[in-house]
């Protein structure tokens, strides 16, 4: 099997990035909401089945999420806290 596509969101708050996540994915799997910032840890999603010690990410500093979308057979989505908030 080839290495997924990585893809990950970045923007401001409110943007609808996890809206998007959850859009691409067909489920909700990403937390989006009226509250701000409602994204405060990175979330990797991937598929049911992939293993992701392979590929060198820092676990411990992610909320993991993994799903049997078929999209995810291709690639690991990254939903990224917003840029602007502390």
């Amino acid at each position: 099997m080839d290495a997924p596509l990585v893809v990950a969101t970045f923007g401001g708050t409110g943007v609808g990035k996890s809206s998007l996540v959850n859009a691409l994915i067909g489920e909700e799997v990403a937390t989006a909401g009226r509250q701000r910032p409602t994204t405060t840890q990175p979330t990797l999603i991937a598929h049911a089945e992939t293993n992701l010690e392979t590929y060198g990410f820092p676990m411990a500093e992610l909320r993991v999420i993994q799903r049997d979308a078929r999209l995810l057979r291709d690639w690991l989505i990254v939903d990224c806290p917003d840029p602007d908030t502390s």
